[in-house]
């Protein structure tokens, strides 16, 4: 177990020096840089194996150590990706020696009638696994032009009927070909099946990225939006109103909420677009120092509406302390989505309790509501956006769905963990409610590169 733990070690060493940092962040490129490395190591051996029978087997100087060079131009694939960061040139230091190797040795072999010809049908294989279809299609009209050459030459003009194997050669000329292409094309068809996984996840993906940001938006301006077009109706009602000057302070308390609202929006917009730019590996997401309670008062004074018109306590025991993470994000992607989501659940007259505590390396954001609970079959797929989990709230309260899943997706790409527990009011009649808990990392301490987009 040690031995394969230090190999294992050494791989990924070798692979984390050989990738590009702007490609950390694309699947499909990191299964084919993983299947570059494996590809030019299972045909390397082979292409060794052959070419020691070749030197020792072969009965003629042109190959006797050409095979030799073919295999060292074969391996050095994974240093022509690393210095150009191009796959496709990789590939095809892959393929190119190899394939002119596998014609060279099948000529000197009986030609067209060679077993060691049908290798050159795997090069198509391999293009396919690291390249494109365009590409694919190219390498399969080359080996099919070369063994229609080579089937002529042979058939009809009789070029290459004389074989300088000898016979001591034959028995492990054929088991390097017979086991050889087994475990090679069982290999690749694993990496067939496990490439279109790959692309399928990314896809699905990123196409959930582009929903959450979508509803980024269309869930977390709603709250800001409403005040402004409140403020708005308000101004146009009461400006110029002759005979109302104890309406002029209303009247300035109002503008300032409508301009912090549209600073919120701002704020949102400038955020969201980040997460795309992070995410699209444009750059890098601009980590600062937060205080988690200038978020938290900042979220209940938007909130405060809902809050009053449910004549909910909110309980607050919390220090100032700083955690890492984008402000904008914190505020309204988690915490008010949080926190809005305790309130539609919670029953008029009830406490919500919000408290932080430091443990170890991260602050801890505790938020304790009394509603009705999340039944199981709902909290499985809670932060699942495809999943149908939305329901009315204790006063009839319609929702989307989307703020938790949100929530789980901002606080994952701050490095962060979402918990929730949850004890529903038809199972527990007198100790209900749920308790999110959300662990951000403490500004105390450097921050830990723990993405988990």
């Amino acid at each position: 177990m040690k031995k394969f733990a230090f190999l294992k070690s050494i791989y990924h060493n070798f692979y984390n020096w050989l990738l590009s940092p702007k490609d950390k962040f694309d699947q499909v490129h990191l299964f084919k840089v993983h299947s570059m490395l494996v590809i030019t190591s299972a045909t390397g051996i082979l292409m060794w194996g052959y070419a020691i029978t070749a030197y020792y087997y072969i009965n003629h100087p042109s190959i006797k150590y050409t095979g030799f060079f073919y295999a060292f131009i074969h391996l050095m694939a994974p240093l022509v990706y690393k210095y150009t960061g191009s796959i496709k040139k990789a590939l095809y230091t892959i393929i190119i020696p190899g394939g002119l190797f596998q014609i060279h040795y099948a000529l000197l072999t009986a030609g067209f009638l060679s077993p060691i010809l049908v290798w050159i049908a795997i090069l198509p294989v391999i293009t396919g696994i690291l390249s494109n279809m365009k590409h694919t299609i190219f390498v399969s009209s080359a080996v099919c032009v070369v063994v229609s050459v080579i089937a002529y030459l042979d058939l009809s003009l009789g070029t290459f009927t004389k074989s300088y194997l000898l016979a001591e050669g034959v028995a492990l000329n054929h088991i390097l070909t017979a086991f050889g292409m087994i475990f090679l094309h069982s290999g690749f068809t694993i990496s067939l099946i496990q490439l279109r996984k790959v692309s399928e996840d990314q896809l699905r993906s990123r196409a959930i990225s582009k929903q959450n940001l979508l509803r980024v938006i269309a869930h977390d301006v709603t709250n800001p939006i409403t005040v402004i077009k409140n403020n708005i109706a308000f101004l146009n009602k009461h400006v110029g109103v002759n005979g109302h000057a104890d309406m002029y302070p209303k009247i300035k308390k109002k503008l300032v909420a409508t301009e912090k609202s549209s600073n919120t929006i701002f704020n949102l917009i400038s955020s969201v677009k980040e997460i795309e730019a992070f995410e699209s590996g444009k750059k890098q997401l601009e980590i600062q120092r937060v205080s988690i309670t200038q978020c938290v008062d900042e979220c209940l004074d938007i909130l405060s509406d809902m809050i009053t018109e449910k004549e909910i306590t909110v309980r607050i025991l919390m220090d100032d302390d700083h955690i890492w993470g984008i402000k904008s994000v914190i505020e309204h992607q988690i915490i008010c989505n949080i926190v809005t989501n305790t309130i539609k659940f919670s029953e008029n007259k009830s406490e919500i309790l919000i408290h932080s505590k430091k443990v170890n390396k991260e602050v801890h954001l505790i938020i304790k509501d009394q509603g009705i609970g999340i039944p199981d079959y709902i909290l499985r797929k809670i932060f699942d956006p495809l999943a149908s989990t939305s329901r009315l709230g204790t006063n009839g309260e319609k929702g989307t769905g989307f703020g938790l899943p949100i929530a789980k997706r901002s606080i994952g790409l701050l490095g962060g963990t979402l918990q929730i527990t949850s004890r529903t009011s038809y199972e527990y009649i007198e100790d209900h409610g749920t308790i999110f808990k959300i662990c951000f990392q403490n500004a105390d301490y450097s921050f830990l590169q723990s993405i988990k987009a």
